[in-house]
């Protein structure tokens, strides 16, 4: 673990409605009973952005440390999954809590020490429970922190009708240190009708339904999401490309916790 300590949060607000601290032994998996679920595979155009990693459900194991550990692994060369596809050079994983676990309003928080290595793509997000019958963006998506090719950079990002993919409602923070450096917490409020993000503790952006009707279109996040994480390897996100000397990249997660805001935020259990 990081030596960085969490900010203090006033309990006469916030109380604590659930939580992954990722207490298990080294090599242990996430709660996949009760938590989450791993998605597999390469997806359909890298996962709709030309990424180049595998995801599999032997990436993501606790550390014996408190902390769950994300791994990107290169390929071999002899691999049959790079010898039938080309694109692809690293497993990786990403889990989600959809229909198990939802969040509907409160404070979503993390605490995170970003990967190393040029191509990285680390994202910790939500998307709306809706997805299966509503198309993306029109579901909507809430990017809690992404990281690409600047290291010290991040993005904050609502995805919705009219507001998504190059262009989304979205703010980009440069910090003193790369991200990779130390463990950070980040966080957002989440009300109805606003979303404000935080770094360490600190206020970074807040986007509300007037931000959606100024481009003329419709606020999607007065409703129940699910959370992800996931290390993605290469992509749209990182143009930069993937360092070929990379041979992994490392994306530790301390805990998620979700937190109601006097009284507002509730956790669903499917």
């Amino acid at each position: 673990m990081g030596t960085f300590n969490s900010p203090v949060l006033d309990e006469t607000r916030y109380q604590l409605q659930w939580s992954q601290e990722f207490d298990g032994p080294a090599g242990a998996a996430p709660d996949t009973e009760s938590t989450w679920t791993y998605d597999l595979g390469a997806g359909s155009d890298g996962w709709g952005n030309q990424e180049h990693e595998y995801y599999t459900d032997s990436n993501a194991r606790c550390d014996g440390a408190s902390n769950l550990v994300i791994t990107a692994k290169r390929l071999l060369s002899d691999d049959p999954i790079a010898q039938a596809d080309s694109r692809i050079e690293f497993y990786s994983s990403r889990l989600h809590t959809n229909k198990k676990v939802g969040f509907k309003f409160g404070r979503i928080e993390a605490r995170i020490k970003m990967p190393k290595g040029q191509g990285s793509w680390p994202a910790f997000w939500m998307l709306g429970e809706k997805i299966g019958e509503i198309v993306w963006p029109d579901c909507g998506e809430i990017d809690v922190v992404e990281v690409g090719d600047i290291k010290n950079e991040l993005v904050a990002s609502l995805h919705g009708p009219g507001y998504c993919g190059a262009d989304p409602l979205t703010n980009r923070v440069e910090v003193q240190d790369d991200l990779n450096d130390n463990f950070h917490t980040y966080a957002i409020d989440w009300l109805p009708g606003s979303v404000e993000w935080f770094f360490d503790g600190v206020s970074i952006s807040k986007k509300t339904a007037d931000d959606a009707s100024a481009v003329n279109s419709e606020w999607v996040f007065d409703q129940a999401y699910f959370i992800l994480i996931n290390l993605a390897m290469g992509g749209v996100f990182v143009p930069g490309g993937i360092d070929p000397e990379l041979a992994q990249a490392q994306f530790t997660i301390d805990y998620i916790r979700h937190y109601s805001i006097d009284g507002v935020g509730e956790a669903i259990k499917h």
